[in-house]
């Protein structure tokens, strides 16, 4: 009874601490002091297991390793933000849903992993990521090892609130060493990566080791509050970090919440952003913008949300960061069609909180259009905050114009030709256009086959693995352990994947997912097309257009490809299955704009579950345009043009029997 005592003593003074010091910004102990208490907690545990639980401040170490996560569908969606890019377009997004003196917020748009906590009777419940499709994962284990995040809350409430956990910036860099210098391993691309693979673990002790932290943005569930303002408080009070007390990389708090008058106009948010972006400098974490929302929660309420985001709140984008550094060289890679594409090796600099050492060039002519050659200093930019670009030159060291593409191909030395912008190496035995296709085939895209990436499938090409029979009948023998064991049970998966996925996975020129499905759907025996007569041909050119067809068919007449079909059907991997027929049977389906529904994935998948089958553009082969938008897009023009009826979501939904 008096180590129960002692224990709930100990709990309740280390749980008030990481409320003062986290939601309130006003210690009320010093780190030494914490750490005894913390090791007197764990020496108490230690002696009387049956006193530790989930809620104790010493869950925050990370308990025993988890198998997997469960999949949990949110009740209420979480949804992503409208961008705007300029001071002008925030303004003008609000627009009309506000008065002169309605106020709006503005706070930093965190780069991280947005998550859902739900609190029952003051507890932390349940933490799930965003996911896709309105389907999280369950990571409540790795959450409690936050602690940013509160295991306890002072009032005994339910709520649920929402949030983003990320990695700051400090531990990012410090991390990245360990795994580069100490272990070997990958280092991350950049803190967001790293705070969604650490919360992806399945060992929580590897991700209390990391510190994530988490900031609170809003409460979707309890709570009944006039203004995002107050809610914010509210959550701060509660012990959360909040926009309201954000921690510094100096370990201040700052405040990074404004709150003004819409009527104030599209200048003040101009000098606001300003601002906000010289204070962001002085964070511990990486933001690539702004979200400004409505301030009141009734005005929240009456405006509501679209399919995709809410119409109360909007991402303004910060400008991307440019720098300069010297274009070292430029390095060719051959892709699995052959495609030639230069890239640039740049001096290693810090971009929008990465360090960049490389850039696609694209091709010949964008090379030319800059005006670059190696020795260069050059500009270069985050495009969309992910992918460098070299945008021009900064110093032109170097005597010639541009670099010039080599003759021949640097993997097989096989000459190289240019049918159009690209230059290609034609030689279809080619290392890198071999190894290409077979990553092509066992991607996530195709038969997606878990573990087998370049490691896996240089060893099998240097063992003699030349097609994707090979690898799916033998590849797996040059490979040892829980490898083998991984891949084995991956390529048996496989067997089951459906046609158009075997279809794509083959890598044949032009036919992407789309075709692959209008041909999987069109001839479900789709070894029947070993022997393509003139009616086939015209038929298949109906389906996949002329340039596609052509291609389609070349590939089927290569007696090698067709001999492959055999072997892979030998071996389990069939090319049929079972027609599926429907009230859509025989009707393609173009969708755009904004569905009411679901996902545009969704509803495709309803429409090919009812037999029917979807693409990207409209042509001459639509059955049905499916808009719930006025007329005026460039689909709606196309389906003017070849006679294709547009109908709405609804409409749709009736033809489905929904």
């Amino acid at each position: 009874m008096k180590a129960q005592t002692e224990h709930a003593k100990i709990c309740t003074q280390l749980t008030e601490a990481e409320h003062a010091y986290y939601g309130l910004d006003k210690p009320i102990m010093t780190d030494a002091e914490y750490d005894r208490l913390f090791r007197k907690l764990v020496d108490l545990e230690s002696q009387y297991p049956e006193l530790k639980n989930a809620y104790s401040p010493t869950a925050r170490v990370g308990g025993a390793a988890v198998a997997g996560f469960a999949k949990i569908k949110h009740r209420t969606p979480m949804l992503s933000l409208d961008n705007a890019f300029s001071p002008a377009e925030v303004f003008a997004f609000f627009g009309k849903k506000l008065g002169l003196n309605d106020k709006l917020v503005a706070e930093p748009k965190i780069d991280g992993l947005s998550l859902n906590v739900t609190y029952k009777n003051g507890l932390l419940y349940q933490a799930v990521t965003r996911g896709k499709d309105g389907v999280g994962d369950d990571v409540t284990v790795n959450a409690r090892t936050i602690r940013s995040l509160p295991l306890r809350l002072p009032d005994l409430i339910d709520i649920q609130v929402r949030g983003e956990v990320y990695m700051p910036v400090s531990v990012f860099e410090q991390l990245n060493r360990i795994l580069a210098e100490d272990t070997g391993e990958q280092p991350f691309a950049n803190p967001r990566n790293a705070a969604s693979g650490t919360m992806k673990s399945h060992d929580p002790k590897v991700v209390a080791e990391r510190h994530l932290a988490f900031i609170a943005y809003t409460t979707v569930v309890g709570g009944n509050y006039e203004s995002h303002e107050e809610q914010t408080a509210d959550l701060a009070r509660l012990g959360f970090v909040t926009p309201l007390n954000i921690p510094t990389k100096a370990g201040k708090r700052v405040r990074m919440m404004s709150v003004f008058d819409y009527g104030r106009g599209e200048q003040f948010i101009d000098n606001l952003i300003v601002v906000l972006n010289g204070t962001r400098k002085l964070l511990d974490f990486e933001t690539d913008g702004l979200v400004f929302k409505i301030d009141s929660t009734d005005l929240q309420s009456e405006l509501g949300e679209g399919n995709h985001s809410p119409r109360w709140a909007v991402a303004y984008k910060y400008p991307a960061e440019q720098k300069s550094t010297r274009l070292l060289d430029i390095i060719i890679t051959v892709g699995r069609t052959g495609q030639i594409t230069p890239n640039a090796v740049l001096g290693p600099i810090q971009l929008a909180g990465t360090t960049v050492k490389a850039a696609s060039l694209c091709n010949m002519d964008e090379i030319k259009r800059l005006g670059i050659d190696v020795g260069d200093d050059v500009f270069v930019q985050k495009s969309g905050e992910i992918i460098p670009k070299v945008t021009g030159v900064a110093t032109k060291n170097s005597c010639h114009a541009h670099w010039n593409t080599p003759s021949h191909c640097p993997t097989c030395r096989t000459k190289l030709i240019k049918p159009g912008v690209h230059h290609f190496c034609p030689n279809k035995e080619c290392p890198d256009r071999v190894k290409g296709q077979l990553l092509h085939a066992v991607g996530k895209g195709a038969l997606d086959i878990d573990g087998c990436g370049d490691a896996v499938v240089q060893l099998m090409y240097e063992c003699g693995v030349r097609s994707l029979f090979d690898l799916l009948d033998s590849g797996t023998m040059y490979l040892k352990g829980e490898t083998r064991t991984r891949i084995d049970k991956g390529i048996e998966k496989a067997k089951s994947q459906p046609l158009w996925r075997k279809i794509y996975a083959l890598g044949i020129e032009g036919i992407g997912t789309t075709a692959s499905k209008l041909l999987a759907q069109a001839h479900p025996n789709f070894m029947e097309l070993r022997s393509i007569d003139d009616t086939d041909a015209e038929e298949l050119e109906a389906l996949l257009g002329p340039a596609n067809a052509q291609n389609f068919q070349a590939w089927m007449e290569g007696s090698l490809n067709v001999e492959m079909l055999f072997d892979l059907e030998s071996i389990g991997f069939k090319f049929s299955e079972k027609r599926i027929t429907g009230s859509l049977t025989g009707k393609s389906f173009v969708i755009t704009g904004k569905l009411n529904s679901g996902t545009r994935d969704e509803v495709s998948a309803k429409i090919e579950t009812a037999g029917g089958t979807t693409s990207g553009s409209v042509s001459k082969t639509t059955s049905y345009l499916v808009t719930n938008e006025a007329s005026g897009s460039s689909k709606a023009k196309a389906a003017e043009k070849y006679g294709t009826k547009v109908i709405t979501e609804a409409q749709l939904l009736k033809m489905i029997g929904c």
